[in-house]
């Protein structure tokens, strides 16, 4: 405890310079989320350069393995993740440390209670309820039905105090007014409604998801009864699936459809199935979460190909618009000042511009193909003028044949009419 260099020592000298804020417990708790990322967790870098030094001063260079006193696992303090089956890196089970957790989350929760001036009741001994008796009456919540909403009050909002008094008259009905609930199943219960109330306040979670989600309060207050490491590990597979389906919800826009392969229909029927399967097997969790994953990721692949098909249709559209200019173009600038037949202004205008249009779309201006068309018009237009001179009179003469048939070729490839 007089190291100063321990993780101990200084999340303890930063829990004391903290304690004077005048701040709510959720500030507090953003404070420390972002103490343990910024400081705790670079912590190893300077435990690194500080070993170095000792060893550079001789002092202790080869230390021997010796096991935790404080931790009596079989694990080691640095546990190592093992990959669970979806590639999620998950702690190893470590009773101890999970009781740590919590009891570091119920001393927060003291400070704030002690802060706002709240009282805390101690109940006599025995006169609080067992552990059992808390986790079936939420057993008979939960399959009866009759789980409070999470949402409450005029404005739609959740209150965990709320929550709180309404499971506690539950409990009472089913097992006695003279008893009470014991400290930790208290603190577990207010726990679980300060994750929900900071949860459904985000205005970025649409009114029908907030409904649904809130459906989850009573399976997931089971959760933490039964299992402390609920609170100890951000990997925990209910955590985790709640977390998914609270940013799923955030990215969905409510159109009211409501159908059987609709977005709400797949998030509720995980409710559902959380609310009639769950007894005390978490690894159901962790099969929802593997088949929210799965309709997520479907879902983005189809939205992702709507998307190309969209560009590629605005792109075509943007295409065919230039390839309608740069036709009507190239025919405008051949037609400018000059007196032409009726009929080969109509064939020029009407058939030969599609022509155009379609080798543009599916060649290019740079290909053979199209500059054997714009030629072609500029024969068309020169042999419909006046031949005065005998050279232009034989020119014409082998010309035409040659004229005709690739106007022919031209109008079958857009399939214009024979009789036209």
């Amino acid at each position: 405890q007089n190291n100063p260099l321990a993780p101990a020592s200084i999340a303890q000298h930063f829990i004391d310079a903290a304690r004077p804020l005048e701040v709510n417990i959720k500030v507090k708790l953003v404070f420390f989320k972002l103490f343990e990322k910024h400081v705790l967790e670079q912590l190893g870098e300077i435990y690194d350069l500080a070993n170095d030094r000792l060893v550079q001063a001789g002092i202790l260079p080869k230390i021997p393995s010796v096991s935790s006193k404080r931790v009596k696992s079989s694990h080691s303090p640095s546990r190592k993740p093992s990959p669970t089956r979806d590639g999620v890196a998950e702690e190893d089970a470590n009773p101890q440390l999970d009781a740590e957790a919590f009891g570091a989350l119920q001393q927060l929760l003291n400070l704030a209670r002690a802060a706002s001036g709240a009282q805390v009741v101690v109940a006599p001994a025995g006169m609080t309820f067992q552990q059992a008796d808390v986790v079936q009456t939420l057993s008979n919540l939960q399959t009866v039905g009759n789980a409070p909403l999470m949402i409450s009050g005029p404005g739609g909002e959740f209150s965990s105090a709320d929550f709180k008094q309404h499971i506690t008259q539950q409990i009472r009905q089913v097992r006695g007014n003279d008893h009470v609930l014991g400290q930790a199943e208290s603190d577990t219960i207010d726990f679980i409604g300060m994750m929900f109330e900071f949860m459904l306040e985000d205005r970025n979670l649409p009114d029908a998801m907030r409904a649904l989600i809130g459906r989850l309060q009573i399976p997931m207050l089971k959760v933490g009864m039964l299992d402390k490491s609920f609170f100890s590990k951000k990997t925990h597979p209910a955590r985790r699936l709640l977390n998914a389906l609270a940013q799923a919800g955030m990215g969905w826009t409510d159109d009211g459809d409501r159908g059987e392969r609709s977005f709400y229909a797949k998030i509720e029927s995980i409710v559902n199935r959380i609310m009639n399967d769950f007894t005390d097997n978490i690894e159901l969790f962790a099969n929802l979460l593997e088949e929210l994953q799965l309709y997520l990721e479907g879902e983005k692949r189809g939205q992702e190909i709507l998307e190309k098909r969209a560009n590629q249709v605005n792109e075509g559209k943007e295409q065919l618009k230039l390839a309608k200019q740069r036709a009507g173009k190239e025919i405008s600038i051949r037609l400018q000042g000059k007196e032409v037949p009726e009929v080969t202004l109509r064939l020029l205008q009407e058939a030969w511009k599609d022509v155009l249009l379609l080798i543009h779309l599916r060649q290019g201006v740079e290909s053979p193909d199209w500059q054997k068309a714009i030629q072609l018009m500029d024969d068309i237009l020169w042999s419909v003028q006046p031949k005065v001179v005998p050279e232009d009179k034989q020119r014409l003469l082998g010309l035409m044949p040659q004229v005709l048939k690739q106007v022919r070729d031209g109008l079958a490839s857009i399939s214009y009419d024979p009789h036209k």
